[in-house]
């Protein structure tokens, strides 16, 4: 489906405004339709498109998130919850549940000649935790987190990006870790049979990740996370022991989360109602902790 002259109006609009949420929503929507497009160029500009804006909201986030600072390149960095801290799904708790069992108590997997869980993927939409869960497995289980995003192994230049995806791995050596690769459809995109420049490129790309999940040392652990899973290749898929959807809090539990952040940062209970906090925890968090703030900058003009 082409692109329309109206999204791309509407997305020049809102930049121009300086209203940052329509711009990130109508960068991601336009985004997401590129990387749906046959066209390899189309998924291209897409994945570039989706970098952009990621990374931009990251930036912005970090001004109004009480999170500890940490880099955004490939490296380690410290975990910043743990699942004390997260609110998931019954299913999903249930099946991180039992990875934490088999971390903590390989031996006994090992009696039953099952092999340990090595990678998991985590799929669903922007601000619902995903990358939260890799913290919270690191952290609980006193391990290391090494973590990347897609564009930080990315390379407009040929052939530059394979290097840079295999040195990522190799950083993790065989020492106990967690390794998060965050928006990893972009270096897993299902393979097709054009034979465009990018489409290759695509291919290499993909190929090289396969042989790094293969190679993996058994005491890596693998969370990778996306928001397109249609968009990973079905051989990447099968590499992972388990595949788990984050999906959108329900209106309740969005009140209960921020039930609990207005209690934690001292905010008047009574401003909730008129907060719009969104569709997920993430904009549920910037939406308290902006209240919190107009509160406090209230109190001191009043005095």
């Amino acid at each position: 489906m082409p692109i329309k002259p109206a999204q791309l109006a509407g997305l020049l609009a809102s930049a121009r405004r300086g209203n940052d949420k329509d711009f990130y929503n109508t960068a991601e929507a336009l985004a997401t339709q590129l990387l749906r497009n046959i066209g390899s160029d189309d998924r291209a500009l897409g994945s570039r498109l989706r970098a952009f804006v990621e990374s931009e909201r990251k930036l912005h986030a970090e001004e109004v998130l009480d999170l500890p600072e940490e880099p955004i390149d490939k490296g380690v960095v410290t975990p910043r919850v743990g699942f004390e801290d997260l609110r998931l799904p019954r299913r999903v708790a249930e099946t991180l549940r039992q990875v934490m069992l088999e971390i903590q108590h390989p031996e006994i997997y090992r009696e039953h000649n099952l092999k340990p869980t090595r990678a998991i993927l985590i799929h669903g939409p922007s601000g619902t935790g995903k990358t939260s869960i890799a913290h919270a497995i690191a952290k609980d289980s006193k391990r290391l987190l090494r973590m990347a995003v897609s564009s930080d192994l990315t390379s407009e230049y040929m052939g530059a990006t394979s290097p840079k995806i295999r040195d990522f791995f190799k950083s993790a050596g065989a020492s106990p870790c967690v390794m998060l690769l965050d928006e990893c459809d972009t270096l897993l995109h299902s393979r097709n049979t054009q034979r465009t420049n990018t489409a290759r490129e695509e291919g290499d790309i993909t190929n090289t990740m396969l042989q790094c999940l293969d190679a993996m040392h058994p005491n890596i652990l693998l969370v990778a996370t996306t928001n397109l899973l249609d968009c990973v290749d079905s051989a990447a898929l099968r590499r992972f022991d388990h595949v788990i959807e984050m999906p959108l809090p329900s209106a309740s539990a969005m009140g209960r989360r921020a039930a609990e952040l207005a209690a934690r940062h001292k905010l008047n209970p009574a401003v909730l109602s008129d907060l719009d906090l969104g569709a997920t925890y993430a904009t549920c968090e910037l939406a308290i902790f902006a209240a919190v703030r107009r509160q406090i900058a209230d109190g001191l003009a009043a005095e």
